[in-house]
C-alpha cells in the first residue's frame, strides 16, 4: 500500500491539525509514540480516519511523534 505524507501541523487553542495526503486503503489510522524510534508495534492510536487525505486533529500534549499508517 501506498503511504499517506503528513503535509503539516498546524498548532491551534489547545490541539493541533495534523494534514495528510495521499495513501491507499480504506482506513487511514493516526499513530503515536513518545520515542521517534520505537517498534511500529508499540505504537498507539490517536485516531482513525476514512479519506485519502485529510485532518486529524490531537490534543496538544507532551512532546510525541506521529506517523501514519493507511489500512
Amino acid at each position: 500500500m501506498a503511504a499517506a505524507t503528513i503535509t503539516s501541523i498546524v498548532p491551534g487553542a489547545g490541539s493541533y491539525s495534523i494534514n495528510y495526503t495521499g495513501g491507499s486503503g480504506s482506513r487511514f489510522v493516526l499513530l503515536k509514540s513518545s520515542t521517534a524510534n520505537a517498534p511500529l508495534s508499540s505504537w498507539t492510536r490517536a485516531a482513525t480516519n476514512a479519506t485519502g487525505s485529510g485532518v486529524f486533529s490531537v490534543a496538544a500534549e507532551a512532546p510525541k511523534f506521529y506517523r501514519i499508517k493507511s489500512e
